[in-house]
């Protein structure tokens, strides 16, 4: 079974910031080293594709440690592109443990999905892009 994980994080940047970056002449990397310097909540949002059927990720939480990182997410249905509501309905829990070894990362964990077509547990492997 085919399986693929998306999640970003995103870093909310203040207006005056936002406008001061414009107008600037900054390069995109001196750009980018200057929003992650800044203080700010970092939230994350992903979604899961199984075979055909795609379903958001809520409720992410990462920790990073050293060369490892553990994922911990639930599971709902997708909500074609909008916010996932107070009334949805988690369908299960998607963890995974990462590696970097070597120069490269690898990751294994669990998918399991109580509700729908692909209900059942699932053992994740991973070969990371990044």
């Amino acid at each position: 079974m085919r399986l693929r994980i998306s999640i970003e994080s995103v870093r909310p940047v203040k207006p005056v910031s936002a406008r001061k970056i414009l107008a600037s002449n900054m390069t995109i990397e001196e750009i980018s080293k200057d929003i992650l310097a800044q203080e700010g909540n970092i939230s994350y949002r992903g979604h899961i594709s199984l075979e055909e059927s795609a379903y958001q990720l809520t409720n992410i939480k990462m920790a990073f440690a050293k060369n490892n990182l553990t994922l911990n997410a639930d599971v709902i249905e997708s909500q074609n592109g909008s916010a996932p509501s107070n009334a949805t309905i988690i369908l299960g829990r998607l963890t995974v443990d990462t590696t970097s070894q070597e120069g490269a990362k690898k990751g294994q964990g669990e998918l399991i999905i109580n509700e729908g077509l692909h209900s059942g547990g699932y053992q994740v492997l991973l070969d990371m892009l990044h």
